[in-house]
């Protein structure tokens, strides 16, 4: 069998699946004579049997044609009646973490709630929360089809877990996108989602700790004895945040933005749905690779956990170090207080005395 025979076998298998697809999910009951234009010419037997005879030309470019116009109708559709890009788009905001103001917002709100255990939560709650956050940035703008399938969802509860280790976003998707989006890329989003969120956490730790340092490096400079250890901090605290904000840098420009502007790239020139599908499931491939998710990578991806662990161990170390070395300095100055007291009380006997 020649390879333009098998070429013409695929597309007219990719013209009838663009067709069943448009009748049984899109619900779409063009006909396919709509859908492809007629031929402007009235074939005669001879012309027939000349197609049949030179598949190089005119039968193979109606099938071409056909091809083109079914697939060109059908992602037509799936973009102005289902709106594909547009949800696409709102993966990239939301569950990778791209509409910067709303995740920081969120997470601003989030703060009470995540510190407490992991089973006291209540996803009625935490909804409400991811309510409140789009109304107050410039997620309210977005299409309203978008926000309604934005959720919060609740991961496994372990032992000893917070709300930070279970919290996730969500987006529901039904229909005929369930055909991009399916079951295993948003199991794959929600991956990357959990890794993003913690990474993004990380930074908000760190920033805490700075604010930390600067607030009570003057408090405490009335205890000397303390400094070696305050400057170790600051040190280390440091070491974290270029840690961090390179590892952010590599994660949003490296691979977040290089593989969103690869797809879209495909995506806008793509000819079928097939086509979108297959940039879809690439995009992700190489983000969950990127991003040391995949099994290759499982060694780095576990020392990047330890460090994560690190910060969250040092933001405790240091409230607890501030705390004790605040009340000891709240013992000292009211110590210095009485004894002030004290002499003047002694001065005062003594001038009654004379």
């Amino acid at each position: 069998m020649s390879l333009l025979l098998v070429l013409s076998f695929s597309s007219v298998l990719l013209i009838g699946k663009s067709i069943n697809f448009l009748h049984q999910v899109c619900h779409d009951r063009t006909s396919p004579g709509k859908i492809t234009p007629a031929s402007k010419s009235t074939d005669s037997p001879k012309d027939a049997a000349e197609l049949l005879s030179d598949l190089e030309g005119a039968f193979q470019g109606k099938i071409d044609a056909a091809y083109f116009e079914t697939s060109k109708y059908l992602l037509n559709v799936l973009n102005q009646n289902y709106l594909l890009l547009e949800h696409l788009q709102a993966m990239r905001r939301y569950l990778l973490l791209g509409q910067g103001d709303f995740i920081r917002h969120l997470m601003d709100l989030l703060k009470p709630e995540l510190a407490r255990p992991a089973t006291t939560l209540y996803q009625h709650n935490l909804t409400g929360i991811l309510e409140t956050a789009v109304r107050a940035t410039n997620a309210q703008y977005d299409n309203a089809e978008i926000l309604k399938r934005l959720d919060v969802r609740l991961l496994e509860v372990s032992p000893g877990d917070t709300g930070w280790d279970v919290f996730s976003l969500d987006y529901h998707v039904e229909g005929p996108i369930a055909t991009v989006f399916t079951r295993e890329c948003m199991s794959h989003y929600l991956r990357v989602f959990n890794f993003l969120w913690r990474a993004k956490r990380m930074e908000y730790i760190l920033t805490d700790i700075w604010k930390g340092q600067m607030c009570n490096a003057k408090l405490l400079k009335s205890m000397p004895e303390l400094s070696g250890v305050l400057h170790q901090c600051h040190i280390l605290a440091n070491e974290m945040v270029h840690f961090i904000h390179q590892m952010q840098y590599y994660i949003t420009f490296e691979v977040l933005e290089c593989c969103w502007d690869e797809l879209w790239n495909k995506v806008e020139k793509a000819q079928d749905l097939d086509h979108i599908i297959a940039a879809h499931e690439r995009f992700l491939d190489s983000v969950i690779s990127r991003c040391l998710l995949d099994t290759n990578s499982r060694s780095l991806l576990n020392q990047l956990r330890a460090i994560f662990d690190q910060i969250i161990e040092f933001q405790s170390a240091q409230d607890s170090l501030y705390r004790s070395a605040l009340e000891e300095l709240t013992l000292r100055l009211q110590y210095e207080e009485r004894k002030k007291q004290r002499d003047s009380e002694v001065e005062g006997s003594g001038h009654e005395v004379d």
